[in-house]
């Protein structure tokens, strides 16, 4: 019982490493996407700002279309950034989830051969047993015949 005791043990310490690694994973995902939402949006007002203020200092909207090219720029590279972050999070998620299912196909298989070996030893006691008793009861048939 020790061994199998120690078996839940390994494993609940496996699947809790598993779970803060995931955690750990996705909260520096999420990290690096507010980094990236906080670094464009700061980015965004600042060259929008001088844009404007170079448009009130002197009224000649043919710097508008630039200044709208620069800032739809700037938004496809950080929607580019953002996919680049959430692709490499999912698939460092996925090598996470991955080792995981390997780790309880493993305790599965473990669990399998611990029960297969139980079933075996006491199909054997069970027929040890049946052997006794019909030993028993043919030396209580014959000790019966003696006496009659």
């Amino acid at each position: 019982m020790e061994d199998l005791s120690q078996r839940f043990y390994a494993t609940g310490k496996t699947n809790l490493e598993l779970a803060m690694r995931f955690a750990v994973v996705s909260f520096e995902g999420a990290q690096r996407l507010v980094k990236l939402q906080t670094e464009a949006a700061s980015e965004a007002f600042s060259d929008n700002w001088e844009g404007l203020r170079t448009l009130m200092e002197k009224p000649d909207l043919a710097g508008l279309p630039n200044l709208y090219k620069n800032s739809m720029k700037r938004v496809l590279e950080a929607t580019q950034e953002g996919f680049e972050i959430l692709s490499k999070t999912q698939t460092e998620l996925s090598e996470i989830l991955g080792e995981q299912f390997a780790a309880l196909t493993r305790g599965l298989e473990q669990t399998r051969e611990v029960t297969s070996k139980v079933a075996h030893m006491t199909l054997q006691s069970l027929s040890s047993i049946q052997e006794d008793i019909g030993d028993q009861g043919i030396k209580a048939v014959k000790q019966a015949k003696k006496s009659v």
